[in-house]
């Protein structure tokens, strides 16, 4: 994530949680950021959790990488869901295009190594 992060000058890659399912959680408590980098709160917070709530069904599909441009704030935020309830969100304060190769393959690798896909993959019973 530090790699990436500082590589591509993204302004923050954060692992949130929607953590909705206790009902005396309201608020940005409900959306605790399990990791962030740089390891601060980023101050588009607010933005974030509104588009993690008006993409909700995208964000359903696995797999699904969901660019948003925000013309006012000229930032570019990426959403995408690691597992149900864990959003994987990277932040970039200009323009990024959903054609960018790179963006999409540490997305998809870091979403399949935090899932253990591989590790999961080879403890499959290979007898039928």
């Amino acid at each position: 994530m530090v790699t990436f992060q500082r590589r591509n000058d993204a302004a923050c890659v954060i692992l949130l949680s929607d953590n909705q399912v206790n009902c005396d959680i309201t608020g940005y408590d409900s959306f605790p950021i399990i990791v962030s980098y740089p390891p601060r709160s980023p101050p588009q917070l607010e933005m974030i959790l509104k588009m993690i709530s008006d993409t909700a069904n995208e964000l359903t599909i696995v797999d699904k990488i969901i660019y948003k441009f925000s013309s006012q704030e000229q930032c570019t935020y990426i959403l995408t869901t690691v597992e149900p309830n864990i959003y994987l969100v990277i932040l970039f304060e200009n323009k990024k295009s959903e054609k960018d190769s790179f963006i999409s393959n540490f997305v998809n690798d870091l979403c399949m190594n935090l899932r253990c896909t591989k590790v999961f993959m080879g403890l499959r019973n290979t007898i039928k």
